[in-house]
């Protein structure tokens, strides 16, 4: 090959040759340590790659993918100003667990988003504002196309954004433009079956189990003195007393 082609193709950080076999260009890759070594070492970068699109195909929501990223969210934002945007997710997130796994509640930006156009939207405008270093973003199974895609990758790219999107299993089939895409299974003891099924600098095709922290609902158990309880009251003889008022109950807010 032409000693000047040569050069220019080694001065592209995002063009791999699969020639090279074995050999990552991973020194070019930025990325953000996913505090889980057996996916450390199989990202070629050495962690979650920055700059793009990191697809997460799921069977359904809830099965532990976010206990999958709480270690690198609370790594990525510990020293940083930017916010953290979670766009259009399932569920409403309990804040007590995230606040307990040292997530700035301050920085975290919930945008609801009732269809897959305004979830494109909303994503895209956060990426491009430069004031958030974290996106999440739900899709289900809405079918996303190439260009949308590429948007989403563009805009991820400007700021460095860690931009994470959640689709379901099926999507995994359809043809798609984001830098890495992997799926995520859960067995019975509640670890994580990974497939890495694209990734830059690299080959694809790693399997691995990661071992994730206890699930949301063990942390959702509140002390005996933060639980509503009920108040008895003595009641009067009918006919002697007007009635009496029920018995209140006292919100878990009014105890928090």
């Amino acid at each position: 090959m032409d000693t000047e082609l040569e050069t220019l193709i080694n001065q592209q950080p995002n063009l791999w040759r699969a020639a090279n076999h074995g050999e990552q260009s991973s020194n070019n890759i930025a990325v953000l340590d996913s505090q889980h070594d057996s996916l450390n070492k199989a990202l070629h970068g050495g962690g979650w790659p920055l700059g793009c699109n990191n697809e997460l195909y799921l069977p359904f929501e809830g099965i532990g993918e976010l206990r999958l990223l709480i270690p690198a969210l609370r790594h990525g934002n510990t020293d940083s100003n930017g916010y953290i945007f979670w766009i259009a997710p399932p569920f409403l997130p309990f804040a007590p667990a995230l606040a307990q796994q040292h997530i700035d509640l301050k920085k975290l930006i919930i945008v609801n988003a009732e269809t897959t156009a305004d979830t494109l939207w909303a994503t895209e405008q956060a990426m491009l504002s430069g004031s958030c270093n974290t996106v999440f973003s739900w899709f289900g199974q809405a079918p996303l196309g190439m260009r949308e895609l590429r948007r989403l990758q563009l805009a991820a790219r400007k700021h460095n954004c860690w931009h994470v999107l959640f689709r379901h299993q099926r999507c995994a089939n359809q043809v798609s433009a984001s830098s890495l895409r992997m799926s995520v299974n859960a067995d019975k003891t509640g670890q994580l079956d990974l497939h890495i099924l694209k990734q830059p600098g690299g080959w694809s095709g790693q399997d691995l189990r990661v071992s994730v922290s206890p699930h949301y609902e063990q942390w959702q158990r509140l002390p005996v003195d933060l639980l509503p309880f009920h108040t008895h009251q003595n009641l009067p003889n009918i006919g002697d007393n007007p009635p009496p008022q029920a018995s209140s109950v006292h919100p878990i807010e009014n105890k928090i």
